[in-house]
């Protein structure tokens, strides 16, 4: 029932009623109820970890429902929001939230896999994870695939199944596949598809884009 004021961006009248959802033990609400600390104007992350972390450890990451709550808490650990920087307790909860089919979350842990951030480097677990969240319209997991595929990191390289990926990608509306496309077909010294994708990123507020777009038009 928070849900209907937060649509109409009544913040007070939904903060009240998912309080109250929340004491009376509703995960949902209690993650809810982290958004609205962690999304709001002024933003209270040490609030929005305490919310998040109630609903994730009523349930557990394994319902669906308060595998996002898992997701969250892990990113505001991995970035040191609301409390001290933990990149491995981040990793911990990617992954149980990734388990329970947390697309952000298989993205997030494919990307720490490709970083070797909190863990061992591995393109093959980076793809694997990254491939999960894509199979859920994840476009920038897309885009990282694209990026695996263009770099040939865990997989055998390949630009035609790169620019598969970056179109899939900026279907979805990723920004930087449109550029990463523009990149593509500028190697391949196809320049006028070439400047329509840089322009379209560009005009998205992409700055790389911007940057090359320059440099083509002299």
């Amino acid at each position: 029932f928070g849900g209907d004021f937060a649509k109409v961006s009544n913040c007070e009248k939904a903060e009240k009623y998912y309080r109250r959802a929340a004491k009376l033990g509703h995960a949902e609400a209690q993650e809810s109820r982290g958004r609205l600390y962690e999304f709001a104007e002024k933003p209270d992350y040490r609030r929005a970890r305490k919310w998040y972390a109630r609903a994730f450890k009523q349930y557990g990451s394994t319902n669906p429902d308060t595998a996002y709550a898992a997701y969250r808490l892990g990113w505001l650990h991995e970035r040191g929001l609301g409390g001290k920087k933990d990149i491995k307790t981040a990793c911990l909860l990617y992954r149980k939230a990734a388990k329970a089919g947390c697309a952000e979350a298989q993205r997030a842990l494919g990307y720490l896999y490709d970083k070797g951030l909190g863990l061992p480097r591995s393109y093959a677990k980076a793809y694997k994870w990254s491939a999960r969240a894509a199979l859920q319209a994840d476009e920038t997991a897309c885009n990282n695939i694209g990026v695996l595929y263009h770099d040939g990191k865990g997989v055998r390289r390949s630009k035609k199944l790169a620019k598969k990926w970056y179109k899939l990608a900026a279907r979805a509306g990723s920004i930087i596949a449109l550029s990463n496309l523009g990149g593509l077909y500028e190697d391949a010294g196809r320049l006028k598809k070439a400047v329509r994708y840089y322009r379209r990123a560009a005009e998205a507020g992409n700055k790389y884009a911007a940057k090359q777009l320059k440099r083509l038009d002299k």
